[in-house]
Protein backbone atom coordinates (compact mmCIF):
# COMPACT_ATOMS: atom_id res chain seq x y z
CA UNK A 1 0.00 0.00 0.00
CA UNK A 2 2.75 2.46 0.62
CA UNK A 3 4.64 1.58 -2.51
CA UNK A 4 1.06 2.96 -3.82
CA UNK A 5 1.55 5.90 -2.29
CA UNK A 6 -1.63 5.24 -0.09
CA UNK A 7 -1.74 7.91 2.64
CA UNK A 8 -0.63 6.53 6.01
CA UNK A 9 -4.06 7.36 7.85
CA UNK A 10 -5.83 5.38 4.88
CA UNK A 11 -3.68 2.28 5.59
CA UNK A 12 -4.15 2.11 9.57
CA UNK A 13 -7.97 2.49 8.66
CA UNK A 14 -7.52 -0.37 6.39
CA UNK A 15 -5.93 -2.24 8.86
CA UNK A 16 -8.43 -1.04 11.57
CA UNK A 17 -11.00 -3.09 9.23
CA UNK A 18 -9.05 -5.61 8.91
CA UNK A 19 -8.56 -6.60 12.80
CA UNK A 20 -12.41 -6.05 12.98
CA UNK A 21 -12.60 -8.70 10.26
CA UNK A 22 -10.84 -11.01 12.58
CA UNK A 23 -12.48 -9.99 15.52
CA UNK A 24 -15.95 -10.93 13.99
CA UNK A 25 -14.65 -14.20 12.53
CA UNK A 26 -13.30 -15.03 16.20
CA UNK A 27 -16.81 -14.35 17.63
CA UNK A 28 -18.72 -16.29 14.98
CA UNK A 29 -16.40 -19.00 15.69
CA UNK A 30 -15.07 -19.02 12.07
CA UNK A 31 -11.17 -18.51 13.01
CA UNK A 32 -9.54 -18.70 16.17
CA UNK A 33 -7.38 -16.07 17.25
CA UNK A 34 -5.92 -12.79 15.59
CA UNK A 35 -2.75 -12.81 13.09
CA UNK A 36 0.62 -13.36 15.15
CA UNK A 37 1.40 -9.87 16.16
CA UNK A 38 -1.77 -8.48 15.55
CA UNK A 39 -3.10 -6.32 13.07
CA UNK A 40 -0.75 -3.24 14.01
CA UNK A 41 2.56 -4.22 13.10
CA UNK A 42 2.52 -2.11 10.15
CA UNK A 43 0.96 0.58 11.34
CA UNK A 44 3.50 4.03 12.15
CA UNK A 45 2.90 5.88 15.42
CA UNK A 46 0.14 7.90 15.40
CA UNK A 47 2.44 10.96 16.02
CA UNK A 48 3.70 10.78 13.07
CA UNK A 49 0.78 10.82 10.70
CA UNK A 50 -1.68 12.62 13.24
CA UNK A 51 -3.08 15.48 11.64
CA UNK A 52 -2.05 18.54 13.81
CA UNK A 53 -4.24 21.45 12.40
CA UNK A 54 -6.75 23.32 14.60
CA UNK A 55 -8.15 27.13 14.70
CA UNK A 56 -6.11 29.75 16.94
CA UNK A 57 -8.20 31.03 19.70
CA UNK A 58 -7.93 34.38 18.88
CA UNK A 59 -9.56 34.09 14.96
CA UNK A 60 -12.90 31.91 16.37
CA UNK A 61 -14.81 34.89 16.22
CA UNK A 62 -12.87 36.24 12.65
CA UNK A 63 -13.40 33.18 10.86
CA UNK A 64 -16.93 33.04 12.07
CA UNK A 65 -18.06 36.17 10.65
CA UNK A 66 -15.93 35.15 7.49
CA UNK A 67 -18.13 32.30 6.95
CA UNK A 68 -21.54 32.72 4.61
CA UNK A 69 -24.37 33.08 7.31
CA UNK A 70 -25.86 30.07 6.16
CA UNK A 71 -22.56 28.36 7.68
CA UNK A 72 -22.08 29.80 11.03
CA UNK A 73 -24.11 27.77 13.17
CA UNK A 74 -23.15 24.78 11.67
CA UNK A 75 -19.40 26.42 12.39
CA UNK A 76 -20.22 27.51 15.91
CA UNK A 77 -21.67 24.14 16.69
CA UNK A 78 -18.81 21.83 15.29
CA UNK A 79 -16.28 24.17 16.81
CA UNK A 80 -17.88 23.26 20.55
CA UNK A 81 -18.74 19.56 20.18
CA UNK A 82 -16.72 18.34 17.32
CA UNK A 83 -19.60 16.27 15.95
CA UNK A 84 -18.78 14.47 12.67
CA UNK A 85 -19.93 16.99 9.05
CA UNK A 86 -22.44 13.55 7.93
CA UNK A 87 -23.61 14.03 11.27
CA UNK A 88 -24.12 17.50 11.96
CA UNK A 89 -25.57 18.35 8.30
CA UNK A 90 -28.28 15.34 9.06
CA UNK A 91 -29.67 17.15 12.41
CA UNK A 92 -33.27 17.63 12.49
CA UNK A 93 -34.56 19.67 14.53
CA UNK A 94 -36.38 17.22 16.85
CA UNK A 95 -33.29 16.51 18.38
CA UNK A 96 -32.70 19.78 19.89
CA UNK A 97 -33.85 20.20 22.99
CA UNK A 98 -34.08 23.66 24.25
CA UNK A 99 -35.32 22.80 27.88
CA UNK A 100 -32.26 20.28 28.71
CA UNK A 101 -30.32 22.82 26.59
CA UNK A 102 -28.79 20.25 24.68
CA UNK A 103 -28.58 18.23 21.50
CA UNK A 104 -29.33 14.32 20.89
CA UNK A 105 -27.38 12.49 18.21
CA UNK A 106 -29.22 8.85 17.20
CA UNK A 107 -27.20 5.67 17.28
CA UNK A 108 -25.00 5.40 14.26
CA UNK A 109 -21.35 3.50 13.98
CA UNK A 110 -20.01 7.11 15.32
CA UNK A 111 -22.47 5.87 18.04
CA UNK A 112 -25.33 7.98 19.90
CA UNK A 113 -25.14 10.40 22.75
CA UNK A 114 -25.74 13.91 23.52
CA UNK A 115 -23.87 17.44 23.59
CA UNK A 116 -24.37 20.23 25.68
CA UNK A 117 -25.39 23.58 24.76
CA UNK A 118 -21.41 25.22 25.20
CA UNK A 119 -19.86 28.72 24.09
CA UNK A 120 -22.32 30.37 21.66
CA UNK A 121 -24.16 27.58 20.97
CA UNK A 122 -27.77 28.01 21.97
CA UNK A 123 -27.48 31.64 20.94
CA UNK A 124 -26.67 30.73 17.02
CA UNK A 125 -29.04 27.92 17.27
CA UNK A 126 -32.39 29.78 18.35
CA UNK A 127 -31.50 32.71 15.74
CA UNK A 128 -31.13 29.75 13.44
CA UNK A 129 -35.02 28.59 14.86
CA UNK A 130 -35.96 32.02 14.14
CA UNK A 131 -34.87 32.37 10.42
CA UNK A 132 -35.94 28.34 9.85
CA UNK A 133 -39.83 30.31 10.84
CA UNK A 134 -39.19 33.25 8.24
CA UNK A 135 -38.15 31.73 5.41
CA UNK A 136 -38.56 27.46 5.67
CA UNK A 137 -40.78 26.43 8.31
CA UNK A 138 -41.28 23.26 6.79
CA UNK A 139 -37.64 22.25 6.50
CA UNK A 140 -36.88 19.79 9.52
CA UNK A 141 -32.65 20.19 9.21
CA UNK A 142 -30.92 22.43 11.54
CA UNK A 143 -28.39 23.61 8.75
CA UNK A 144 -30.13 24.79 5.78
CA UNK A 145 -29.61 27.77 3.20
CA UNK A 146 -30.67 31.47 3.71
CA UNK A 147 -29.80 34.44 1.55
CA UNK A 148 -27.70 32.22 -0.31
CA UNK A 149 -29.44 31.53 -3.85
CA UNK A 150 -33.03 31.30 -4.69
CA UNK A 151 -33.22 27.85 -6.16
CA UNK A 152 -31.17 27.09 -2.94
CA UNK A 153 -33.05 29.11 0.01
CA UNK A 154 -34.98 26.66 2.75
CA UNK A 155 -32.90 23.28 1.32
CA UNK A 156 -30.65 21.63 3.40
CA UNK A 157 -27.17 22.23 3.39
CA UNK A 158 -25.22 19.72 1.57
CA UNK A 159 -21.65 21.09 0.11
CA UNK A 160 -20.26 24.09 0.74
CA UNK A 161 -16.59 23.81 -0.46
CA UNK A 162 -16.52 27.23 -2.50
CA UNK A 163 -17.97 29.14 0.26
CA UNK A 164 -15.34 27.12 2.71
CA UNK A 165 -12.38 28.00 0.61
CA UNK A 166 -13.17 31.33 0.28
CA UNK A 167 -13.52 31.99 4.46
CA UNK A 168 -10.07 30.02 4.69
CA UNK A 169 -8.04 32.67 2.02
CA UNK A 170 -9.49 34.99 3.13
CA UNK A 171 -8.14 34.33 7.21
CA UNK A 172 -5.07 32.67 5.49
CA UNK A 173 -4.82 36.44 4.40
CA UNK A 174 -5.04 38.22 7.48
CA UNK A 175 -3.09 35.94 9.76
CA UNK A 176 -0.02 37.01 7.26
CA UNK A 177 -1.05 40.53 7.93
CA UNK A 178 -0.64 40.02 11.39
CA UNK A 179 2.56 38.20 10.95
CA UNK A 180 0.94 34.77 11.91
CA UNK A 181 1.77 31.64 10.07
CA UNK A 182 -1.74 30.79 8.31
CA UNK A 183 -3.63 27.69 8.53
CA UNK A 184 -4.81 25.55 5.82
CA UNK A 185 -8.05 24.51 7.97
CA UNK A 186 -10.42 21.70 6.74
CA UNK A 187 -13.73 21.43 9.00
CA UNK A 188 -12.58 18.30 10.27
CA UNK A 189 -10.39 20.13 11.90
CA UNK A 190 -12.90 21.62 14.11
CA UNK A 191 -13.06 18.30 15.98
CA UNK A 192 -9.65 19.05 17.10
CA UNK A 193 -10.04 22.62 17.95
CA UNK A 194 -13.47 21.07 20.16
CA UNK A 195 -11.49 18.42 21.75
CA UNK A 196 -9.02 21.09 22.87
CA UNK A 197 -11.04 23.80 24.37
CA UNK A 198 -13.14 20.91 26.14
CA UNK A 199 -9.60 19.75 27.66
CA UNK A 200 -8.84 23.17 28.55
CA UNK A 201 -12.48 23.41 30.32
CA UNK A 202 -11.74 20.23 32.57
CA UNK A 203 -14.32 18.39 30.72
CA UNK A 204 -13.23 14.44 31.79
CA UNK A 205 -12.27 12.17 29.18
CA UNK A 206 -15.57 9.63 28.93
CA UNK A 207 -17.86 12.89 28.48
CA UNK A 208 -15.60 14.18 25.64
CA UNK A 209 -16.01 10.85 23.96
CA UNK A 210 -19.83 11.18 24.49
CA UNK A 211 -19.74 14.28 23.29
CA UNK A 212 -17.56 14.05 20.09
CA UNK A 213 -19.17 10.48 19.33
CA UNK A 214 -15.84 8.48 19.99
CA UNK A 215 -16.46 4.66 20.34
CA UNK A 216 -12.72 4.35 22.15
CA UNK A 217 -10.19 5.67 24.56
CA UNK A 218 -7.88 5.25 21.33
CA UNK A 219 -9.39 8.29 19.18
CA UNK A 220 -9.68 10.75 22.35
CA UNK A 221 -5.72 9.86 22.78
CA UNK A 222 -5.01 10.75 19.57
CA UNK A 223 -6.48 14.15 19.95
CA UNK A 224 -5.03 15.05 22.97
CA UNK A 225 -1.63 15.01 21.10
CA UNK A 226 -2.63 18.06 19.59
Amino acid sequence: RRQQHIADTTINRDLSKVSKAFKVGIQLGKVHSMPTGGCDFHKRPERENTRRVRLPDRYYSVFRDLLHPALRCLFVVAYNIGRRLSELLSLRWDRVDFEERCIYFESTKFGAGKAPFMGEMEALIRSQREMRGRTCPDCPYVFFWFDYRVDKDGQRIARFDGLWAQAVAALGARMKREGVDPVDLHFHDLRRSAHYQMRKAGVDGQTRRDIMGHESTSMDDRYTMI
